[in-house]
């Protein structure tokens, strides 16, 4: 059994799927305030806008293993 939720044991994996108040907030009023599509990683697409917020203008790019932004992937 896995114990990915722990920050002792998820590590760096647990780390990346946090959001801080602040980025939470800020993307709160980007929904708010944008009507156009919205364009960010594919994490924050699936727990922030589409299950948080129910935004359906919301689309998603992808990042290679260098860090360096690929082209865009899909919009939802």
């Amino acid at each position: 059994m896995a114990n990915m939720d722990s920050p002792i044991y998820g590590k760096s994996f647990n780390q990346k799927l946090i959001w801080t108040e602040s980025e939470i907030s800020m993307c709160v009023k980007l929904n708010d305030t944008y009507d156009d599509i919205i364009l960010t990683d594919a994490q924050t697409v699936s727990n922030i806008f589409q299950t948080y917020l129910s935004r359906n203008r919301v689309g998603e790019y992808a990042v290679t293993p260098e860090g360096t932004y690929a082209q865009l992937v899909t919009l939802k």
